[in-house]
């Protein structure tokens, strides 16, 4: 896993809160490690996101 390369902040509802820390420990890995693979398991890759800002930028012309 690469080191740190970005820090973010944000609130989440107690619900999902509970939730995720509840599969750190099941898990047992760190919390930052959890929140990487869940994030990138659900996040496009950046070459579909790159596709897609392509897309829309040649849709506004």
């Amino acid at each position: 896993m690469d080191g740190y390369s970005a820090r973010l902040g944000t609130r989440i509802t107690g619900p999902v809160a509970r939730r995720l820390r509840l599969l750190v420990v099941l898990r047992r890995q760190p919390m930052n490690r959890v929140l990487t693979d869940l994030l990138d398991k659900s996040l496009p890759s950046l070459a579909e996101l790159t596709e897609q800002l392509r897309r829309q930028g040649s849709d506004d012309n």
